[in-house]
């Protein structure tokens, strides 16, 4: 995994994204650490996560349920014909929402994200 301090800008830009009425400054950080030594993590190897996810079931409508997942980033240990497309020619990158992480998960065979705000834990 990376040095800490080289890790240091991407939490404090997240911790500032997810800082919210419920969500002091303080936890914002917490969280923005976790989910940052993730993603680092993610890029070297597979990651057994959790995070919180709104329920697909009609009975518990609204709720958020724990899923548990395993994915990475490391195109390595990605399929080849999972890898990511190459873009046209003139097309216009596409914006991208810090607090989206997305990753390749093993489970479903395909590109997933999750809400940072919503992230759990990790087996790191």
């Amino acid at each position: 995994m990376k040095n800490l301090n080289s890790l240091r800008p991407a939490a404090m830009r997240l911790a500032h994204k997810l800082k919210s009425d419920t969500l002091s400054f303080g936890a914002a950080q917490t969280k923005a650490w976790k989910v940052v030594k993730v993603k680092a993590a993610m890029k070297e190897r597979e990651v057994n996560f959790s995070f919180y996810q709104k329920a697909k079931n009609p009975n518990f409508k609204g709720q958020l349920v724990m899923t548990n997942r395993t994915g990475t980033t490391n195109l390595d240990l990605i399929p080849v014909e999972f890898h990511p497309k190459k873009k046209k020619e003139g097309a216009k990158p596409r914006k991208k929402n810090p607090t989206q992480i997305g990753y390749f998960d093993f489970m479903r065979m395909g590109w997933r994200s999750f809400s940072a705000k919503n992230y759990l834990a990790a087996v790191l």
